[in-house]
């Protein structure tokens, strides 16, 4: 039976729950913590993860081909929106590849981990790090700026356990629908909530950056991207996307 494991500190949520899928873990089994000592986005960047915060993995065992869960981190950042609006009635945004955004500042992201054999996906830890209870001046100088949590967004203190079963529930509820149904059942809520479609951005990918316009995402999960200097081209994961 899956459980949940909530803890005061651990050096990843994605790592603690990776290690319990290795020990057999089960499906849906999650991994809570009110602080990390080494929280990490994509690319291996660090991420600022301080008490206060809500730092959430759950483990899924798809074991099916890797394609049907194109889309995944887009999926995992619209459950966590609707957990955020049904918990304490504050709309996000989506902005790719893995970000959330309120008053046009960060305030959540996703990272997702996997473990495949050839084309098949055994098990994913989907990761997600909210900034709930933390003030302005708990956040470093070299993001104040740019970083907002739910506490500056609406002057309530929202204890972080709370969010809990809201991300459980809808987490579990969308990603049995992207495993029987894809990512394009979910691609007008994509669209609807991406606050990067039509805005100039540079991207980096494979090793390249470019700057041009994010046009709009496909039935696969993919950034459809118009650099200034060539025609629209289908980016499936984009390393980073910065508005410019």
């Amino acid at each position: 039976m899956a459980q949940i494991f909530y803890m005061a500190e651990t050096d990843s949520t994605n790592s603690d729950i990776m290690r319990r899928a290795a020990q057999g873990a089960p499906e849906e089994t999650i991994s809570v913590a009110l602080k990390q000592t080494g929280g990490r986005g994509r690319m291996g960047k660090s991420w600022f993860s301080p008490e206060g915060g809500l730092y959430f993995s759950m483990l899924f065992r798809p074991e099916t081909d890797v394609s049907k869960y194109y889309g995944a981190a887009i999926v995992a950042a619209l459950s966590a929106a609707e957990a955020l609006w049904e918990s304490v009635n504050l709309e996000v945004g989506v902005h790719l590849p893995n970000d959330l955004y309120c008053s046009g500042k960060k305030t959540g992201g996703i990272l997702i981990e996997t473990i495949v054999a050839g084309n098949t996906l055994l098990a994913m830890a989907v990761g997600i790090g909210l900034n709930i209870d933390v003030k302005k001046e708990d956040f470093p100088r070299d993001i104040r700026e740019t970083a907002t949590s739910v506490l500056i967004e609406t002057g309530k203190k929202i204890p972080p356990r709370n969010l809990i079963i809201p991300l459980r529930t809808h987490l579990i509820e969308n990603f049995g629908k992207l495993k029987t149904q894809g990512f394009g059942a979910f691609l007008a809520d994509a669209r609807e909530s991406c606050i990067t479609l039509g805005k100039r951005v540079s991207v980096r990918y494979e090793g390249r950056e470019s700057k041009g316009e994010a046009n709009d995402i496909t039935s696969k999960g993919a950034l459809l991207f118009k650099p200034d200097d060539g025609p629209e081209i289908e980016i499936p994961a984009p390393d980073s996307v910065t508005f410019i």
